[in-house]
């Protein structure tokens, strides 16, 4: 088994994360920021704006046009959630690529991303406020063996995680994405996706 990191180009100008009421699981959160938290149901978009093609939303939720959803959840049935319309609350055919497991923090040999002055992250985990550099793509290093996994979670999240009272109005960075090959198969040849090789060692 090989690891990739997925790289999604296509964007749609909407987005998600806790703004429609949906349900989070805080056991792993950090209690300042909140980043850590994992959604528990299906994020709900605008029916309208999905797309025949993978695509990220602002929050880099993965989304999975209707025509791959079954190659997918055949491969991944553990990693294909509904993706439902923001309106009817009724599911669109279309379905959200979600991790099974997150790997713990990658190796300081991991190359390609930064931290901001300008946007430091969280005081209290220090989890959040990572960013991809424009000079090279990410180049993820593990200091471990490789866990059997379809499609694992970044320890790291990417952006600023903010928690708020009103969880609405709260922002939970996310994490970047690794896929096994049997999920890289899948997506290989759509139009705006790519990988990155990601390093195991241990």
């Amino acid at each position: 088994m090989n690891a990739s990191l997925l790289v999604v180009r296509n964007e749609i100008s909407d987005t998600c994360g806790p703004t429609d009421g949906g349900r989070y699981d805080f056991s792993d959160a950090c209690s300042l920021c909140g980043t850590g938290a994992l959604r528990i149901d299906p994020i709900c978009l605008r029916s309208e704006l999905l797309e025949d093609r993978v695509c990220s939303t602002l929050l880099f939720e993965i989304v999975i046009p209707r025509r791959l959803v079954p190659a997918l959840k055949a491969v991944a049935p553990r990693c294909v959630r509904d993706v439902l319309d923001v309106t009817t609350r009724e599911p669109t055919g279309s379905g959200e690529l979600i991790p099974e497991l997150y790997l713990p923090p990658w190796s300081p040999s991991t190359l390609g991303i930064i931290r901001s002055k300008q946007l430091p992250p969280c005081v209290r985990c220090d989890r959040d406020g990572h960013y991809n550099t424009i000079k090279m793509e990410p180049a993820l290093v593990y200091d471990i063996p490789l866990p059997k996994f379809k499609v694992a979670g970044t320890y790291e999240r990417f952006g600023r995680s903010g928690l708020r009272p009103d969880i609405k109005k709260s922002k939970f960075s996310p994490p970047l994405l690794m896929v096994d090959d049997s999920v890289r198969e899948v997506l290989m040849n759509e139009e705006g996706v790519s990988f990155q090789p990601v390093r195991f060692s241990g």
